[in-house]
């Protein structure tokens, strides 16, 4: 993934996560699960169903955990 498309996709964690939700359905490739993973160590992602797009993202329930 490159810089812009990280910085892009960190942007987008940062706004799907704030005013107090902790919980989201986002559809992630491997990488975006990776960044997640690394901004929120804590995070609980699971997978929500098993298709894949053409485009090798897969829809999953992710929870952050901020304690």
């Amino acid at each position: 993934m490159k810089l812009k498309q990280r910085d892009y996709f960190d942007e987008f964690l940062t706004e799907s996560f704030n005013d107090d939700i902790h919980h989201r359905e986002l559809r992630l490739s491997s990488n975006e699960i990776e960044l997640v993973r690394k901004k929120y160590p804590k995070a609980t992602i699971k997978e929500s169903t098993s298709n894949q797009s053409v485009d090798e993202k897969k829809w999953y329930d992710v929870t952050i955990h901020l304690v």
